[in-house]
């Protein structure tokens, strides 16, 4: 992008100065008045081109004016616009670093310090006149001062957020890969840590369907083996299973009602 700003602004200049001085030229050519008047008074080179719009010769040297303007100005618009934006860029990364050190600053202002012992008690300690208390303190060494205070232990509420957060990251990932158990348990999970959050009541909805289908499918196939093989009883058994997993199945309580009647209702 430099390069194409740099021709187009050379050029414009070259054809700006072409288009100067043939004019100036041709004011010479007219008259001495035009001549001096093109080179020394300015803009008089445009109203001498106005005056002798006839001639194609001052139309062209206008044109070649025109042309070395425009690319002028265009150059300069993109080469402006390039300027500003490094500069916009420029500025947001020295700004940057400055307000992190501020935030930081500011972060570390308002944390208490710790607390030191208050300087009484260390004196009443060492004037103690107590034999046995001066016995105990030498056999008990004294905790060191200015230990850093122990952080305190996160939120219920933070803690709770991070369980649904990782529950139901693990749980979209088990539901991606089809492995729709896994993903039941940990959509629990994060129901459990936010009974109210409508994405885990859904999540856990659907699971919980896929795999009633999933089960619905497995048992009728089971049945459907076991009724061709003359195992009724585990055909009716497996059916029975099947329309427990979807109650609303036509196909479960048909094979039900098929077994059932070939067996006179004998199982």
């Amino acid at each position: 992008m430099i390069w194409v700003t740099i021709i187009l602004f050379l050029l414009g200049l070259l054809l700006s100065l072409i288009g100067t001085l043939w004019t100036g030229v041709l004011g010479f050519m007219d008259n001495l008045f035009w001549g001096l008047a093109c080179w020394l008074i300015p803009l008089a080179g445009f109203i001498f081109i106005f005056t002798r719009w006839n001639s194609k010769a001052v139309r062209a040297s206008l044109f070649v004016q025109m042309l070395g303007y425009i690319s002028l100005v265009t150059a300069i618009f993109i080469g402006g616009s390039k300027t500003i934006s490094l500069l916009k860029e420029s500025l947001k990364t020295a700004l940057t670093p400055h307000y992190c050190m501020e935030v930081k600053s500011a972060s570390s202002a308002s944390e208490p310090p710790p607390k030191e012992p208050e300087p009484t008690a260390v004196v009443a300690r060492n004037t103690v006149s107590d034999p046995a208390a001066v016995v105990a303190r030498n056999a008990v060494p004294d905790p060191p001062l200015g230990i850093l205070p122990v952080p305190a232990p996160p939120s219920f509420e933070t803690q709770r957020t991070f369980d649904f957060d990782l529950a139901m990251a693990v749980g979209d990932a088990a539901f991606e890969k089809k492995d729709y158990q896994t993903a039941l348990i940990n959509f629990r999970r994060a129901l459990k840590a936010s009974p109210d959050n409508n994405y885990a009541i859904a999540a856990v909805s659907k699971t919980e369907s896929i795999i009633k289908s999933q089960n619905h499918k497995k048992y009728m196939t089971m049945g459907y083996k076991a009724f061709d093989s003359g195992d009724y009883q585990t055909a009716l058994l497996n059916f029975k299973f099947a329309l427990e997993q979807r109650p609303d199945s036509p196909y479960a309580a048909k094979a039900i009602a098929n077994t059932t009647s070939l067996t006179n209702g004998k199982l």
